[in-house]
């Protein structure tokens, strides 16, 4: 069967690209890439999984054509011998004729049920290599998410690491803000203190206040 010949070969080159595939990708966008590619797979499998059962039907079908076929044998053997008895010539040249008919297509029949059976068998094959290849893209695709969850949770603590290390600079910037700011006002009270103490001394006649030219 073509039809056949052409899925089973579908097959085996979707495997094996994805197969190759999956070995090679390791970004974002691969990653999607591979979650469309076995997305694909799965419905290839489910493809052939249809087709088996439809040769399989065609098989079953054949094995109850064979029997049909079996059981006009053993009547037309009957009848035949019936005219061999009753020395009927007619019937005995017909009915030589008719058996030899039906054991023809018998054995047709039988090398039709044995093809479907032999296409049943390969597909079957070809199913399973495709569930392999699923289950080890499926694994695949399960590692590369935990790689890329520890990737992002090592991205975040190191966001988190540089977000704690730029707010401690900012504290510490405003730390040495305050400082300065605490010194100047410090010293101008001190300014203060000296002036006030200067005119006093002066008001009470104990020094002469002095002035800058």
């Amino acid at each position: 069967m073509k039809l056949l010949s052409n899925l089973l070969n579908y097959l085996r080159d979707s495997a094996s690209e994805i197969g190759e595939g999956a070995k090679n990708n390791d970004d974002k966008d691969d990653f999607r890439l591979l979650e469309n590619e076995l997305d694909i797979l799965k419905k290839t499998s489910l493809d052939a999984k249809i087709s088996e059962a439809f040769i399989l039907a065609k098989h079953r079908q054949a094995d109850l054509n064979i029997a049909a076929f079996v059981g006009k044998i053993n009547k037309a053997e009957t009848n035949f011998a019936s005219s061999i008895v009753n020395d009927n010539e007619i019937y005995i040249v017909e009915g030589a004729e008719y058996i030899e008919a039906l054991r023809i297509e018998k054995k047709e029949g039988e090398k039709q049920a044995e093809h479907f059976y032999q296409c049943a068998q390969e597909m079957a094959k070809q199913i399973q290599i495709l569930e392999l290849q699923i289950n080890t893209m499926e694994r695949q695709l399960q590692q590369f998410k935990a790689t890329d969850a520890v990737q992002n949770i090592q991205e975040s603590l190191l966001a988190g690491r540089n977000t704690a290390e730029s707010v401690k600079k900012n504290l510490l910037y405003i730390e040495d803000k305050q400082a300065f700011f605490d010194a100047r006002l410090e010293a101008v009270e001190e300014l203060e203190k000296e002036s006030d103490l200067e005119n006093k001394l002066h008001e009470a006649g104990i020094v002469t206040k002095t002035t800058s030219d």
